[in-house]
């Protein structure tokens, strides 16, 4: 059954705890450890499952940030990268906090 959530549809695939574990270790072992800002992980069995389906169908997968506003993503990876960018710079380095004028 096909779900209609904010912004993208999602479908619903029950599954044994077993088969989303091997998911979750396989996506680990393909993309590395998924973490978001809270810490939690997130992403990586639902990124395989996606890839492995638009295989299945053999058709070209659609960018990773969606179709609907590539613009706005491509907004939000450079601010991410400019308040990253901030941040490192406002951070006094560890050369500096040893030395004695």
């Amino acid at each position: 059954m096909a779900k209609r959530k904010v912004g993208s549809p999602a479908l619903l695939v029950r599954m044994p705890q077993e088969v989303i574990d091997l998911l979750k270790a396989r996506a680990e072992e393909e993309f590395g450890p998924v973490k978001t800002a809270g810490g939690a992980r997130a992403g990586g069995a639902s990124k395989l499952v996606r890839r492995l389906v638009y295989e299945f169908l053999g058709i070209e997968q659609p960018p990773e940030w969606g179709e609907k506003n590539p613009e706005h993503a491509a907004y939000q990876r450079a601010r991410r990268a400019r308040l990253a960018a901030q941040k490192a710079a406002e951070e006094p380095s560890d050369q500096t906090q040893g030395q004695t004028p």
